[in-house]
């Protein structure tokens, strides 16, 4: 059987409609798997004003099933028996037994006939709109339960039959509505699906979400060729905009050219936030004078023009907004604006924006003594980076924080600050670019270290899946910085996160005097970037294993070391000769971890060194100095040298005894092994590595 369910709405908030179309998938899945149900097929539909379920392919009605209940042992009293037999409904010559090693038990076999579909459809309706996790709910009239907006009513077929009566109040229909200004409002009754997908198509509704975002989409690239300019494309825009509409029609718009001049980013700000618009740029990526509107309607060509001059109307009122804040704002220095960032709370217990501004300063100092930026320069940058937050623009338009301030600079002759301030909070996210010059990249750096630290002190950490200061993000967008600033520009801040930690943390025990235990945010921020850091190495393709096995031997090694690191030890792992690495250290690894000695706290005697396989052993170790070439960030070496000592580890192995009676012969001993082990080890935990097997 097929079945279709609609439920007929005031209109869905845009961003909620992709997450209603995947919560209803679940539900009805979880539905289907919960009541042994199956189908064939499943499509879920959505507009502005509905959202709709189509199965196709499910039974009529539930199988039967047997339930087997487990009763008490044969020889239990009789008042025991007499009750188990009454809750089951059946004489004890209807059951069974059953024998088991603790006697023999009465077992009841009952069967259980299947609910018809109609019955449990009604059922699946109630639970959704009594559980349906809409982010925002509302109550109207007399409704008994809570939804995104007033429901109306609820189409329910089954093959060709409508289900009967209500739930919770809401009717079962056998009519769907038709697009709000394009078709009749409602369709005469309905007698299967195919009548359903027909009267939406012949009444302007295109229900499927996907099949309305490539319309929108086809339409404004389209257009752009039309006009000959580029679609700045914008997939959150385009998101928005197709649930706004149930049949598109793509019109564009001028800008008036006094408004040209104004900054690219601030006039994109005002079409896309307030108007939806989508914009267009030039060949030499300058702001083209046009603009897209998706509208809900079919248009004549005098309509059209309407709807144009509507919303280029609407725009110029808009944009002189914008024009005006930046004209005063363009006025007022960054000087004047920095002094008023004393007004701003940044968090309750971590201080003002002004605080802020102080710790971003001192943690600029501090990270360019590996940079070597001029400090005068470095410092009026952090001074200022966060002025703009005071501006009219950014009040307006919170999104240009940053963006403006580098306009703000270059206007007011700080051309050297003023990439700087404009992409410190950069990268937003895993997609977003980074700062374009190395100061950007430093003060980027000191913002989000000061943020995360500040609230790990004060035990403010994402918990679960809750992060609401946006900690995990922030902590992957330091590690990609200090990448850049190595990998783009050749400078490696070199010091370990446990040294970095604690610098942070003075700063805001001296700017805000707060109390922590200094020893338990450095383990915890610590463990927390290591785990971000694994996150962003397996996005970038390295091993799990060989991850591991670098970060178990992090000691205090910087953030480009370890991922140096890992490069290396992934490119040995994939030589044939990795195959001796590997073998060399098991057998190192296995008699130490049996022993639970691994530790480097024993010394040797040489003197003790009786046989010639250990004395070998000890003078080639002593020899080729595997440590000092992994502390001299020669890991290459490192991994070919102690690969070039498995005969002699094999040999020491063959020939000499570990467990020997003599305590001080098996403690010199189980040290030279141990002391072997740990130059490698230093380099990288190689217990971790999964061994491949070839057939």
């Amino acid at each position: 059987m097929d079945i279709l369910i609609e439920f007929q709405m005031e209109e869905i908030p845009a961003r909620m409609q992709g997450m209603a179309e995947d919560t209803l998938k679940r539900m009805f899945e979880t539905f289907c798997t919960d009541h042994d149900i199956t189908f064939d097929s499943l499509r879920i539909l959505s507009t502005p004003r509905r959202l709709a379920l189509i199965a196709t392919g499910l039974p009529k009605e539930q199988s039967d099933q047997i339930i087997e209940r487990k009763g008490p042992r044969t020889d239990a009293p009789a008042q025991a028996l007499e009750g188990f037999f009454q809750s089951v409904g059946l004489t004890p010559s209807q059951c069974e037994h059953m024998h088991t090693p603790k006697g023999t038990f009465w077992i009841a076999k009952i069967e259980k006939k299947g609910n018809s579909l109609s019955n449990l459809l009604v059922s699946f309706i109630e639970d959704i709109l009594n559980n349906f996790p809409w982010p925002k709910t509302m109550r109207w009239g007399t409704a008994p339960f809570r939804w995104v907006r007033p429901l109306h009513q609820i189409l329910a077929l089954i093959n060709n039959t409508c289900l009967d009566g209500y739930v919770l109040g809401i009717p079962f229909v056998n009519k769907t509505i038709g697009h709000r200004f394009l078709g009749v409002a409602h369709s005469p009754a309905l007698a299967s699906i195919d009548d359903y997908e027909a009267f939406l198509k012949t009444n302007y509704v295109i229900a499927h979400r996907a099949d309305r975002k490539k319309m929108i989409k086809d339409q404004v690239e389209q257009l752009a060729t039309t006009l000959g300019v580029l679609w700045n494309e914008d997939q959150g825009l385009l998101d928005e905009v197709t649930g706004l509409v149930e049949y598109p029609v793509v019109l564009h718009g001028n800008i008036d050219t006094e408004f040209m001049g104004l900054p690219k980013e601030l006039m994109i700000s005002v079409m896309r936030t307030h108007q939806r618009y989508f914009t267009f740029s030039n060949s030499d990526n300058t702001l083209s004078p046009y603009f897209g509107i998706v509208a809900n309607n079919l248009t004549s060509e005098m309509a059209g023009d309407m709807v144009r001059h509507g919303n280029e109307k609407v725009l110029r009122a808009r944009l002189s907004d914008g024009q005006f804040y930046w004209e005063t704002d363009k006025k007022t220095p960054l000087e004047t604006f920095a002094d008023k960032l004393e007004t701003i709370v940044f968090h309750q217990r971590l201080g003002t924006l002004k605080d802020k501004r102080k710790r971003i300063a001192h943690i600029a100092r501090f990270l360019n003594q590996w940079v070597g930026l001029p400090q005068d320069v470095l410092r009026e940058a952090a001074d200022l980076c966060k002025s703009d937050l005071i501006s009219g623009v950014v009040g307006e338009f919170p999104e240009l924080q940053g963006i403006m301030g580098g306009y703000y600079a270059n206007y007011q002759g700080k051309p050297a600050i003023a990439k700087a301030i404009a992409d410190h909070y950069k990268p937003l996210g895993p997609n977003d670019s980074f700062p374009r010059d190395l100061m950007g990249i430093i003060l980027a750096l000191a913002d989000k270290l000061d943020t995360l630290v500040g609230f790990f002190a004060i035990d403010e950490k994402p918990t679960g899946s809750k992060d609401p200061f946006a900690l995990r993000r922030a902590t992957l967008g330091i590690l990609r910085l200090l990448f850049a600033a190595y990998e783009e520009h050749g400078k490696e801040i070199d010091v370990s996160l446990d040294t970095l930690i604690r610098q942070l943390l003075n700063e805001y025990s001296q700017v805000n005097g707060l109390n922590f235990n200094t020893d338990t945010v450095v383990l915890e921020l610590t463990t927390f970037f290591m785990e971000r850091l694994k996150v962003s190495l397996k996005e970038a393709g390295y091993r799990y294993d060989a991850i591991e096995a670098v970060l178990l031997s992090s000691n205090n090694s910087t953030i480009i070391q370890l991922k140096h690191r890992l490069g290396v030890l992934t490119q040995y792992l994939s030589m044939n000769k990795s195959a001796d690495l590997l073998a060399a250290y098991q057998r190192l690894w296995n008699i130490l971890k049996a022993q639970k000695l691994l530790p480097n706290d024993l010394d040797i005697d040489p003197t003790l060194l009786q046989e010639e396989s250990e004395q070998l052993l000890y003078k080639e170790w002593q020899k080729r100095g595997i440590l000092n070439l992994v502390l001299s960030q020669k890991y290459e070496a490192a991994l070919l040298s102690f690969t070039e000592m498995k005969p002699f580890i094999d040999r020491f192995f063959d020939n000499v005894m570990v467990n020997v009676p003599d305590d001080s012969l098996r403690q010199n001993r189980l040290a030279l092994l141990v002391a072997v082990l740990q130059s490698i080890k230093s380099f990288a935990s190689l217990e971790e590595i999964v061994h491949e097997t070839k057939n």
